[in-house]
């Protein structure tokens, strides 16, 4: 690839980079887990234990996120071992993201009845499918970017992400506050509206990430048995 192509290919995937983290992160703030969420969840239960199993399978520091993100990392990372093209898993696992989202609007518009436990139970289905395709595709979305963007550009890249995403999501938090402020506007359309949001910001999100130029290089012939790659990665981590 001459110089002129793989500068526009990095341009490119540098701006879809930008784009996903902003509009990702600016979705996610219409969802908050550690504010919008619990709110939501205790119009539906009593149950404070309920509350906050509900909220800590999205929010990333929650032992329910972090156990359901990490262990499809240790099969989907073994299996992508051997595959050049990582990109195909990836885009398989954002869409299931993005409906998550979609659907979980659609349930709560339209099953409206307060203390729903089916809208509960599904509400909770959906967030943790989201939680646990998370897993799945941070394997090779790391393997991407680790690729896609030269170790001189990714400080900037991920700290560009950060900062306007922030800004996406300050901005997403003072619309939430005028919609769940508003009388107008009844339990439980109100998060349908907001999960609605999400949806649509993190479709956005998803887009830019899946027309990201996945660069190929070499990969191993041969994957390991599972048992072998849990070894080698528990050897990796004490080094």
């Amino acid at each position: 690839m001459d110089k002129n192509k793989k500068s526009d290919k990095l341009k490119w995937n540098f701006i879809m980079g930008l784009l996903h983290g902003i509009f990702f992160t600016g979705g996610m703030g219409f969802s908050d887990p550690n504010t919008v969420l619990p709110v939501f969840v205790s119009s539906l239960t009593n149950s404070k234990i309920l509350i906050g199993l509900f909220a800590s399978t999205v929010e990333t520091r929650g032992s329910f996120s972090r156990l359901g993100s990490v262990l499809p990392q240790l099969f989907v990372a073994n299996k992508l071992e051997t595959r050049t093209h990582k990109k195909p898993l990836l885009v398989e696992a954002i869409i299931v993201r993005a409906l998550c989202w979609g659907i979980l609007a659609g349930f709560v518009f339209f099953l409206d009845s307060p203390r729903s436990l089916f809208l509960f139970i599904s509400s909770f289905f959906l967030l943790a499918l989201f939680t646990f395709m998370g897993g799945v595709a941070s394997v090779p979305f790391m393997d991407i970017w680790g690729k896609a963007i030269p170790s001189t550009l990714r400080g900037r890249f991920f700290g560009y992400r950060q900062l306007f995403g922030g800004v996406l999501a300050i901005g997403a938090g003072l619309i939430v506050q005028q919609i769940l402020g508003n009388k107008e506007i009844p339990f439980p359309k109100n998060f349908a509206f907001l999960f609605f949001l999400s949806f649509i910001l993190i479709s956005f999100s998803y887009f830019a990430l899946g027309s990201v130029k996945e660069p190929i290089e070499e990969v191993h012939k041969d994957s390991l048995k599972f048992g072998q790659f849990l070894k080698k990665s528990h050897d990796n981590l004490k080094r």
